[in-house]
Order: structure tokens, then sequence, then C-alpha cells
């Protein structure tokens, strides 16, 4: 058989058309617990996982490393179940029903459906491919091999169109039956002693393929073990991730994770040969192959190799083959070792426990990234990924603590540019120049006022930004937080606890057309939040301006040099932000909704309605986005509209993990720091330690405007490193009052 014949074999049927959800057989009795435990899955302790682990051999580098290449065109996601809408699942429900509904396609004894032709090549080969009482490294190639025909059938035969899910059984240890998984709306309950399934879509569902090696007439059963499903942790996936050997992991992962799943749910799932006639199973190996896939990413050379012990005690190699029975043509280890080549062609999303990551493209670029820098022409808008942070195995973390990057930006900012010298920069309020540092030293006074740098306090230095040049002159064309007079105004009221100055100034304003964040009217409702915030006793003067700026913000056009842009600075989602935040929720709703119906297929926004442009930076594109969602979400509790909002975020957060390290300067508005603080804890860190004093020296990146700003320069990656310190929360000059 040709290569092309053979593809073509093997994705026949791809273009089955939709069948309708057939009915699942139904009527058959409980047998006792005993008959699904005729052989105990193999098993450690999370002590002996560590073991395991501590003891095992390492596996070194091939020499003939090259890098591994995605050569799928259309790379399809397997979703988290949680992370699904009732649509997705409702899918996946059915064509699983479809399965059960058509007729056994070969020579599988006992198999009344097409469903159980696949419990039944499980249940034939199963002491083939996991480990007893001698260790097997076959068990992860062969489910992963197995899982991808079943998803192939799913696709083909029931017209199935999405991807296969997966199960993250580490958002619930020892608490299984609180999934929606296991809820009477879809798979059924799991506390049930040996009971019959009688809820969910498979509700009485008659199974004739096991228990064990037989084949006897029985329901599907259940029976949820608090105590196994307890170990289903991140703590215990992390152990194994740690493994640097194929047959060291492997050992872990079967029994590890996978085994406390089966035994955890009971039942059927106990059933060493038939576990798969219960639908949980395809959730429960969606996570393992998802951890070996991580595990594999780790290091790109993991897809070039296997070892340890096969069934007959003979070493796996590459071209050990995989035998499927008929469900699709036999294959060998190699074919299916890199799923996003050849013709697996499949992710998975990200869960809780770990980050789904490609293969890295060649090991020693972790060493050499400073390298793939070369500069920029400045005036290039679109963000130009350096580097993906997927291609940075395992996840970066910062190797210094936040107070120590603190104190070593703030040595860097004073040291190269002192009030003085950054007193020549052009003046843009809390955008850039000497004032905008001001406000990053005025913070640290109150979050850190025993900080010292150079011996000197956050409020000595305040006082030497702040007053490096003679005060603004009275500028009433702009009023956002670009605006020197304005800025540097509300910043002396917060100073001086006296809001009376800015408060006469705000009230003498005319409202222009410009509603956007650095000179028109929502970055007016920043400053006014600001004193009120810090000037507690004048607070109550400030709710009448801020209703009269809200009120003429919602009744004006929001088109800024007559056209509607979406983004955090001259957008949609800036506008809609700084409305939540400053008390006008309610209006929200609809505006809201209008702008999640703009974010792309990859995640991002078009920086303009009318517009193609998409940039991977804060100001333009999808980080200040989702740092946007992220600070009024709790607005709208309500669903669908909280619905939409979170999986837009999770949406983006993935695109930012993926292409968020840029070639621009690495700074807050338009650069690495700033989009690493849409992300969470560990991705967000991994983005930040690109934007460390160190990695900064380091790298050749685009030359800034402001070097030491609190938007474009060092001011920003100091406040970042104070915030993880304690410090004021929030995207400065945005989202922090």
């Amino acid at each position: 058989m040709t290569k092309l014949a053979f593809l073509a074999t093997l994705l026949a049927g791809a273009t089955a058309t939709v069948l309708p959800r057939g009915d699942i057989p139904t009527g058959a009795p409980a047998l006792p617990l005993s008959a699904f435990n005729t052989m105990p899955h193999r098993m450690f302790s999370p002590e002996e996982l560590v073991a395991i682990v501590d003891n095992g051999t390492q596996h070194g580098p091939d020499s003939n490393f090259q890098g591994i290449q995605a050569t799928c065109s259309n790379t399809r996601i397997r979703p988290e179940w949680h992370r699904t809408n009732d649509a997705f699942k409702q899918k996946f429900v059915d064509a699983l029903k479809c399965l059960f509904s058509r007729p056994s396609r070969g020579n599988y004894p006992g198999s009344r459906n097409r469903y159980e032709d696949f419990v039944q090549v499980h249940q034939k080969v199963a002491l083939n491919v996991h480990s007893q009482g001698n260790f097997n490294a076959k068990f992860l190639v062969w489910h992963r091999a197995y899982l991808w025909a079943f998803e192939e059938a799913l696709r083909g035969e029931c017209g199935y169109s999405e991807s296969l899910p997966w199960f993250d059984e580490t958002l619930y240890p020892g608490r299984f039956s609180q999934s929606s998984i296991f809820s009477s709306k879809w798979l059924g309950a799991i506390n049930l002693q040996g009971r019959c399934v009688t809820d969910g879509q498979f509700a009485n569902l008659a199974l004739n393929v096991g228990p064990g090696g037989g084949n006897q007439y029985h329901c599907l059963t259940r029976n949820g073990d608090a105590s196994f499903t307890s170990l289903c942790t991140s703590a215990n996936v992390e152990t194994c991730q740690r493994a640097n050997d194929y047959q060291v992991f492997a050992q872990c992962e079967e029994g590890g994770l996978h085994a406390y799943g089966h035994i955890g749910t009971g039942g059927e799932m106990n059933d060493f040969f038939a576990s798969p006639n219960d639908p949980v199973f395809w959730l429960h190996h969606g996570m393992v192959d998802r951890h070996f896939r991580i595990w594999q990413n780790n290091n790109g050379n993991r897809v070039n190799y296997v070892n340890g012990p096969g069934p007959d005690g003979r070493m796996l190699t590459m071209d050990t083959p995989i035998y499927l029975n008929g469900l699709k043509p036999d294959l060998k280890i190699k074919d299916i070792m890199n799923t996003i080549g050849g013709f697996l062609c499949y992710k998975t999303a990200e869960g809780n426990s770990m980050k789904e990551r490609p293969v890295a493209a060649h090991v020693a670029f972790l060493l050499t990234f400073h390298q793939c820098l070369p500069p920029l022409n400045t005036h290039q808008m679109d963000a130009v990924v350096a580097f993906t942070p997927h291609e940075q195995t395992p996840l970066r973390k910062l190797q210094q603590t936040p107070r120590e990057l603190l104190e070593k930006s703030l040595a860097n900012l004073v040291t190269s540019w002192p009030p003085e010298k950054a007193s020549h920069v052009t003046r843009m309020g809390f955008y850039q120049g000497p004032t905008s540092i001001a406000y990053l030293f005025f913070h640290l006074s109150k979050s850190h006022p025993q900080l010292e740098v150079q011996g000197k306090t956050p409020s000595w230095w305040f006082q030497e930004y702040f007053h490096t040049a003679p005060e603004p002159d009275v500028d009433e064309s702009s009023f956002g937080i670009a605006s020197e007079y304005y800025c540097h105004l509300a910043l002396e009221a917060a100073h001086t606890q006296d809001a009376t100055p800015f408060l006469n100034a705000v009230k003498a304003l005319k409202l222009n057309d410009v509603q956007e964040i650095l000179l028109g009217s929502t970055g007016l409702l920043i400053l006014l939040r600001l004193v009120k915030t810090f000037v507690p006793s004048a607070a109550s003067n400030f709710d009448d301006a801020i209703h009269t700026v809200v009120t003429h913000i919602n009744a004006s056009s929001w088109l800024f040099h007559g056209r509607e842009f979406t983004g955090a600075v001259h957008g949609n989602i800036g506008i809609i932000t700084q409305l939540c935040l400053s008390g006008g929720a309610s209006a929200m709703s609809d505006p809201l909704s209008t702008f999640l119906d703009l974010q792309q297929e990859d995640g991002n926004w078009h920086s303009t309605t009318d517009g193609k442009h998409e940039h991977m930076q804060w100001c333009h594109g999808v980080p200040g986005c989702i740092t946007s969602l992220l600070a009024i979400k709790e607005y709208f509790p309500e669903k669908p509209l909280a619905g939409r909002i979170q999986a837009a975020i999770e949406k983006g957060q993935r695109l930012i993990f993926e292409k968020g390290v840029i070639k621009k300067e690495p700074c807050l508005c338009h650069g690495v720091t700033g989009n690493a603080l849409a992300l969470d804890t560990d991705d967000r860190n991994h983005l930040l330690s690109f934007a460390t004093p160190r990695a900064v020296a380091e790298g050749k990146w685009e030359t800034s405007s402001d070097p030491a700003g609190l938007y474009c320069g060092e001011a920003g990656r100091a406040w970042v490193w104070s915030m993880l310190d304690g410090g004021r929360k929030g995207f400065p000059g945005y989202t922090d009052v």
C-alpha cells in the first residue's frame, strides 16, 4: 500500500453526513461489583510515584535531533469538558449514542453494536497494552492510537464535527460527583455503590461486552470512591511530569492518575478489560493522553524515541507495531508520537493542572533567546512574535523574588534616568515622562514606605520626579491620562490631600467629543477615581462630577478620528471598562455583547471595527481586551453574558500565551510586560521572565521612545514587580483605581 493510500484509508469516512441521534440499548440487570474487579489496575501511592520518578533513568537527547515541525494544516483542539458549552456537550453525547445505534462492523465476538466493537478490542488486547506483574511501556502509545481511532469513528461514522473532550480530574479531587459530567443532564450519577446508572443520557444503558474477559448482559454501573479520586491532584500530575525518561513517565502515569480515575469511578470503569463500556472512559483517557503530550513537549526530543519493555519483554522501538484489530489499519509507534504531525492533527486545550505547549523548535533556542530579537522599525505597529512561550519549555519561572526584581528595577530606573534626565522626555501625564515615574513612587510610598532605593524612600523619590520641572501650563484641550496638566493636578491632590484645585479645574472643563483614555473623557474618569480614592475626606464631592462625565460619554459618539476602535486605549472596551468602574455598568450589557461578537476565531480583535489589523499588545490588541474583561466581569454575573465573557477571556488568554512575547520594547503599553498582565499566575510569570532586568539587558528589543516611563519603560516593569510584592493591583492608570 502506498503512503497516500494508507493515509486515505486512515481518514476514510471523514466527510460522512450527520446521522440522527441513536437510541441506546436498555433493560439489563445489575451485576455484583466483584464481577468488575477480576484483575486490579496497577496502582501506586503518591509516595511511590515520587520514588519512581526520583529513582528513574534518564534518556539523553539524540545527537541528530533537528527539531519537530508541525505538518497539520488544520489542527483540532481537544477541549476540557467543563470549558465547553451545552451545545458542544450534546453533540458529543449524540455521537456516542449514534455509535450505540449502529451495527457492529467486524469480527468482534460479543459486540452487538459499533460502540461495543471498541470495547471488545480493548477487552481482547488489555493484557498486551497494560502493566500487570511486569511493567509494559506500550500503555501510553497504544491508548493514544485507540482514542484517535474512536474519535475518527465519531467523526466519520456519526457526523461528529468536534474534537474529543477530556476531563480535568484535578478540578474535582475527591468530589467527582460535583462535576457536571456525573449529573443527570449528561452522563449520570457516580456514587451508586454498584447499582445501575438510572439518570442522565445513558440511563439504564445495557451492555454485552464484559465484565472481565467474558460477555454477560448487564447494565452500566458505577461505584464512586473518594479515597481514590482524592488522589487526582495537580501535585501528582506534576510528579510524573518531572520524569526524564519515557518508561519512567509511562509507569508513573499508568499507576498514578490513570489508575486513580478508573478505580475511583468504579463499577464498569474498574473493569481492567471492558472499562470503555462507560462513556466516561474517553474523557478520562483524554486527560491521560494530554498528560503524555505535555510531558513530550517539555523536550522536543520526546517525540523521537520510546524505551521500556513491551508485553513480551522486548524493548519498544519507534517501529514497534500498534495493533488496532480492524478499527483502523495497524500503525507503528513512530506514527503517533507527534500529534501535530502526520495524520493525528490534534492538540488539547488548557486545564487546571498543566498547560498544553507545542513541541519546542530547538532545545538550544532556550539558551540563546536574546539573539533572536533584531531591532525593528520603530513605527511598525503589528506585533511581531519574537519567539512563542510555547517554544520555551518547560514553563519558565521567575528566578528571583518580586522584591528582588523590584529593587533591581528601581535601581536601574533612578541610575539610568535620574529626575533631571527624565525631565527632558516629552511630558505626557501618566503615560510617559517624569510625572509617570512620580505616579509609580507615589503608590510605592503607600505600599512599600520603608523600601530604600539608593538610601532614599519612595516618598523622597516621588518629590524629586514630581517637582523636576515647573508646573505645566493650563491645557484644556485634552484631559485623559496622557494630559500632563490634569495628571499633575490629580497627583498633587492625592499627595497633598487637597482636592480643591483639581475639582475646580474639572468643573471648568468643557467636555469634547473625544472619549478614549489618553486624551478624552474616560481618561478623566480615571483621574477622578484616583483623587476620590486617595482623598477620602473629599470623596462625596466627586460623585456628581463622575456622574456628569459618565452621562456625557453615554450620550456621545465613541469614534476616535472618525474610526471606531476596539481596544483598551482608543476603543470601545476601554470606554466600557471605565464606565463600569465608575458606576455605569448597568448600561453596558449591550455594548459589551457587541464587543464580544467581534472577537476573531484566533481569540484576538481587529484594532478597528472596519479594519483587518490585529495586534498582540495591550494598547490595541487582545491583551488590553482581556485585561479589561478580567476587571469588569464581576459586574455581569448573569447568564448568558457571564459565560460569554469567561469564554472570551479563555480564548484570548490562549492566544496571548502562544504569541505574547513580541519584539517591541518589553513595556506595559505594547510589549511583553503588559501582555503578561492578561494571564493567570503561571502563564503570567512565564511571560514576565522575559521582562526581568537581566532579560531586558540581554535582549535586543526595539528601542523605546521613553525607556524610563510608566507605559513605555522601566517604571512600568517596576510597577509589575511591586504589584507581585503586595503593592497596588491593576494596570496603572487604567484599572488600579
